[in-house]
């Protein structure tokens, strides 16, 4: 969730040293009600899950998590029409910045369904089933789990606490090679999955 918020709108949250718990607790409770919505059928008529308790407190976070966003847009739209901002920072701009500076986009576009809000959701998502079923598999063979954290000891030694930085990523060349091969697998065998089910 930190990664991905850094990255698509550069908002450092750091839920990961409990900095920002109400941030982990809304974007709970939205991954928690959509579940929970396809599980409740009735719940997806949209009407009668707005007057439910569920879809209050659903609304709420959602306000509270776009709140935030649009207020990180007002206070970069506000540095930029003030400061020149070319050349004073040399990291790479967050998706958030460039849709700021180039596009002719609203602050409530920017954090809408189809935008930035969509990306940190299905992003945190997608990539914490990702890395959950890395690790599940890499406890069950443990010569390519040795592997990995070999290549992460030469690459941090004992300063484990440190930031990653774009170039230890280049680096890591074998953990790559991991996520990419379990990723695949993973997609291969949902196929294969659907074609037995449809066979039977």
């Amino acid at each position: 969730m930190d990664i991905i918020y850094q990255t698509s709108s550069n908002i450092n949250i750091n839920v990961q040293s409990g900095n920002d718990e109400s941030t982990l607790n809304n974007f709970t409770t939205n991954s928690d009600t959509a579940l929970l919505r396809f599980a409740k059928l009735w719940l997806l008529i949209d009407w009668i899950f707005s007057v439910t308790e569920v879809g209050k407190k659903y609304n709420e976070a959602v306000k509270c998590l776009h709140g935030k966003m649009v207020n990180e847009i007002v206070k970069k739209k506000r540095m930029r029409e003030t400061v020149d901002t070319r050349g004073i920072n040399d990291e790479k701009p967050s998706l958030m910045d460039l849709l700021i500076q180039y596009a002719d986009i609203r602050r409530e576009e920017i954090v809408g369904e189809r935008e930035i809000a969509s990306i940190i959701f299905a992003g945190t998502e997608n990539t914490s089933n990702a890395c959950g079923y890395v690790v599940a598999l890499l406890t069950e063979n443990q010569h390519i789990q040795e592997r990995v954290f070999q290549e992460q000891q030469d690459i941090f030694g004992d300063d484990i606490l440190r930031p990653v930085r774009s170039d230890d990523l280049q680096r890591m060349m074998y953990p790559e090679q991991v996520g990419n091969c379990l990723l695949r697998s993973a997609v291969f065998s949902t196929i294969v999955a659907i074609i037995r089910h449809y066979i039977k």
